[in-house]
Formats: structure tokens, C-alpha cells, sequence
């Protein structure tokens, strides 16, 4: 829960076709404050990581389970060319099968912020690729700052003549005004502390507790102090 920017990216073209935008973005990124940028990778999905995703899946249930041995399973599919967040996501899609073509550009802003991913998926019957995806910013240590560093992404792709659909929940895509952006994560940061404070007041004669990640961030930003945050 907290401010996020949705968005859907369709592009048609050869894989070869497609890997080359995506190195030119990438190149670019790389002038630009990510804290990290992955390579390009071109990943085809095998019933072997199928199953190691499933084992995976099915051990984070046991009740005697461990960071250790869950790490180890996450481990596996890195070895096998793909990542946990990657595989989750097709199979939230129901597109988790052998033989899926994907090409994946992944860039994250910083501490605090998701990992941007851009993984684009091949239609099973013809040449055009999607990725439905969402990068959660509100977190984020210099908020502004990584916000804005996935809006001018989603900018780069679009000049590339990637089809860009965006529900940015900032409103900072369609309205490019940064007083705007400010007053959406006063707004959810508003929300997100009251809903805290009625957890803890619901709890508070049990032996229960709460921690919410929003006690670690409380992005707000007054007046114009937002252009500072920003210059810097």
C-alpha cells in the first residue's frame, strides 16, 4: 500500500529488434543516478525453473520454514537466468509456462524505492511483446527524486515507440507539476500514519504488535521545498 506508478508497455518487433531499444535505454540510464542498472538479458522460460518456482512456492508455506533455505531456492532460479520477483509475476499473469520469450531491463532508483522492471513478454502467436508492471515509490528515501527518474524512463521508452500506458498515482505523468506530486504523497503519507496510529490504538491492550513501513519514511514536503529536493 502507498503511492505507486502503474503502467503497461506494448511494443511490436523481433526479439533482436527489441533487445537493441532496450540497450539504447539502458545506455542511457546508466548517465543517470540509478543506484543500479541490470544488463539486458533475453530469458526463455524451462519447465526446470517452473519447478523450482513451485517448490519455492510451495516450502514458503511449511511452517518451520527459514530465510536461509528460502534465500537458497531464490538463489536457484538466479542460476537458472531469471529472478523470483520475474517468475512471481507471470504466474500472477497466468503466462508461467515453458517456452515464453521474455526480454528484461530491470533499474532501481534507490533505498526505499521498488525496482523498476521492465519485462516484456512475447505473444505466444505473433511478434508483440508486453509487460504489465507497477514500480511503488512511496517509500522511497529521496522520493521526488526516484519518482521522477521512473517517469523519465517511461518518457524514454515512448520516444522509442513503445506504446506507454501510465496510471500514475503522483498525477506527475499527465500533469508534469511537481506541487501536484508533492500534495499526492502528503495525501497518502496522511493516510497510510492514521491507518498506523488505528492499528496500534486497536492492538494496544493485547500482546500484539505492529510495524509498518511507514515509520521509516514519512515523505512529506512543504511549499516549495520540493525544488530543493529535487535540485540536489
Amino acid at each position: 500500500m502507498g503511492l505507486t506508478i502503474n503502467y503497461k508497455i506494448k511494443v511490436e518487433g523481433t526479439k533482436q529488434q527489441i533487445a537493441d531499444r532496450l540497450i539504447e535505454i539502458r545506455s542511457a540510464c546508466l548517465d543517470k543516478p540509478f543506484e543500479e542498472v541490470s544488463e539486458v538479458r533475453s530469458i526463455i522460460i524451462t519447465k526446470k525453473m517452473i519447478d523450482v518456482y513451485q517448490f519455492w512456492q510451495d516450502y514458503c508455506f511449511f511452517p518451520n520454514n527459514s530465510v536461509k533455505n528460502l534465500a537458497k531456492r531464490n538463489q536457484e532460479l538466479l542460476d537458472l537466468g531469471v529472478d523470483i520477483g520475474l517468475i512471481v509475476n507471470l504466474d500472477v499473469h497466468g503466462k508461467l509456462t515453458p517456452k515464453r520469450q521474455i526480454i528484461s531491463l530491470n533499474l532501481w532508483p534507490g533505498k526505499g524505492c521498488e525496482t523498476f522492471n521492465i519485462n516484456l513478454i512475447k505473444n505466444k502467436t505473433n511478434n508483440v511483446w508486453h509487460c504489465d508492471n507497477y514500480c511503488k515509490t512511496q517509500y522511497a528515501e529521496h522520493f521526488i527524486r526516484y519518482h521522477l527518474l521512473v517517469i523519465n524512463v517511461l518518457d524514454m521508452l515512448k520516444e522509442k515507440g513503445f506504446e506507454i500506458k501510465v496510471n500514475d498515482e503522483g498525477e506527475y505523468w499527465t500533469t508534469r507539476d511537481l506541487k501536484i506530486l508533492a500534495k499526492n504523497i502528503n495525501e497518502y503519507t496522511g493516510i497510510l500514519v492514521s491507518i498506523e496510529k488505528a492499528l496500534k490504538e486497536s492492538i494496544k491492550d493485547t500482546e500484539m504488535s505492529v510495524k509498518c513501513e511507514i515509520e521509516n519514511v514519512k515523505n512529506s514536503f512543504p511549499g516549495d521545498e520540493i525544488y530543493k529536493i529535487v535540485k540536489c
